[in-house]
């Protein structure tokens, strides 16, 4: 053990079936009851970039109910996105007319750069969508209680 785990505690690596390994931040109580976050990433099919996922847990694994929302999405991915096109129709109205192609066509212009939760207990994400082409546009959508909500654009 080296002095960085003796002082800031040590990470743990699980395997999981869709994401392969989920990491968790450093980890020095043996308290179940404090909360650590847990990180990994995920490929979506023909996305160019991960996607990068953090979860809330224990000491001991991540948040069951929030892993197994997250991987229900993923694998839902279709769905998950013909939500976000709804949630989406109302706010091209406030975007400039010269940008709002960026968002109606939003599938080829972003990726879905990063997903975190709200709470550490809850079932409650930011979806964060970033520029394929690293300009500065961006969207993060909140999902909580099964719904989309909060739709902020970025033009």
């Amino acid at each position: 053990m080296n002095l960085l785990d003796i002082l800031l505690g040590k990470k743990k690596t699980i395997s999981d079936d869709l994401f392969k390994t989920i990491e968790s931040s450093r980890i020095k109580s043996q308290n179940p009851n404090k909360n650590y976050s847990w990180l990994t990433e995920y490929k979506i099919p023909n996305a160019k970039e991960f996607t990068v996922i953090i979860l809330e847990g224990n000491n001991q694994k991540p948040n069951l109910v929030q892993l197994n929302r997250i991987k229900n999405i993923l694998q839902n991915l279709d769905e998950f996105y013909q939500k976000i096109d709804m949630e989406l129709k109302p706010h091209l109205k406030n975007i400039a007319i010269n940008k709002r192609y960026i968002y109606e066509n939003w599938k080829s212009e972003f990726y879905l750069e990063a997903i975190y939760p709200l709470d550490d207990n809850k079932v409650e994400f930011e979806f964060c969508f970033s520029r394929i082409n690293k300009e500065k546009e961006f969207m993060i959508i909140t999902y909580r209680n099964g719904k989309l909500e909060n739709v902020d654009l970025k033009a």
